[in-house]
């Protein structure tokens, strides 16, 4: 994935979720994370933090794509 909203919908996919699912998950709406994904909206840190966290991947990986999931 190239951006850093097809990584959060690749992760989401991996974990077999819908966006509503992941979203209520991450505190976020849906719409907001629909935003996220089609790279409309950038997520901010907090979010990052929680993604990294909850999802067990990179920080490295869902910034830039580098290194592993």
């Amino acid at each position: 994935p190239q951006s850093i909203g097809q990584r959060i919908a690749f992760l989401r996919e991996r974990m077999d979720m819908t966006q509503q699912d992941f979203a209520e998950m991450m505190e976020i709406s849906r719409g907001k994370l629909s935003q996220i994904e089609i790279g409309r909206n950038e997520p901010n840190l907090a979010l990052l933090q929680k993604i990294v966290t909850k999802c067990s991947t990179s920080y490295e990986w869902l910034i830039d794509g580098k290194g592993d999931l």
